[in-house]
């Protein structure tokens, strides 16, 4: 049977005055400051991660895992995890094969071809298509916005891609928090493997 594998999902500490305790420019960094009530979800391997606000859930939370496996889609999916509230949901999907950034999807039109089955719901007719950068200085994602109101962020990273779809009021809120990064080789190695990852091998 495929070895557990679990996710991390943690409020950053906060400090007396409210203000998250979080060091700059460091790799796994939020996106935004973290209040008290938002969760900061990042994974096992720390390759992604998002913040959702107070009255989102996580499918699946906590170190001691419930609600579905994030890896139970594997080796289909390396990750495939979701987050809603009443009126949003967002989706994200980790895969291999896709080359080492974004150029290796081709043009933005070929590119949007080849992402659109990571949007959940009917067929969509696609309204805008536009860079926007990533964390890691030189990275990018490609923000992909339907006439129906969903957006699709994708990057390419180490032949993983990251998308996550989004879909509902708040849910840009949460899209734009949505963030990959780089990890290291041992690391790579066993989380593309499926297994479980040593504590220490992802920093």
């Amino acid at each position: 049977m495929r070895p557990d594998r679990r996710m991390l999902v943690r409020s950053l500490a906060v400090s007396a005055i409210g203000a998250p305790l979080v060091s700059p420019a460091v790799a796994g960094e939020p996106a935004r400051p973290v209040k008290p009530e938002d969760t900061f979800y990042q994974s096992e391997d720390k390759s992604f991660d998002f913040i959702v606000p107070k009255g989102w859930s996580i499918t699946e939370a906590g170190f001691m895992r419930q609600g579905e496996d994030p890896r139970r889609f594997f080796p289909v999916h390396l990750f495939k995890v979701t987050a809603s509230d009443s009126s949003s949901h967002v989706e994200v999907t980790v895969d291999l094969g896709y080359g080492t950034s974004l150029r290796d999807l081709g043009t933005p039109e070929v590119a949007v071809q080849r992402l659109l089955p990571f949007l959940p719901g009917p067929p969509a007719q696609v309204k805008s298509v536009e860079r926007v950068q990533g964390a890691v200085k030189g990275s990018s994602f490609l923000l992909v916005r339907t006439e129906d109101g969903r957006a699709l962020k994708v990057a390419v990273i180490q032949k993983r891609l990251f998308a996550m779809s989004s879909s509902g009021p708040s849910a840009e809120a949460v899209l734009e928090t949505f963030q990959a990064w780089p990890i290291n080789i041992f690391c790579q190695s066993q989380s593309n493997s499926g297994g479980r990852i040593t504590p220490g091998t992802c920093y």
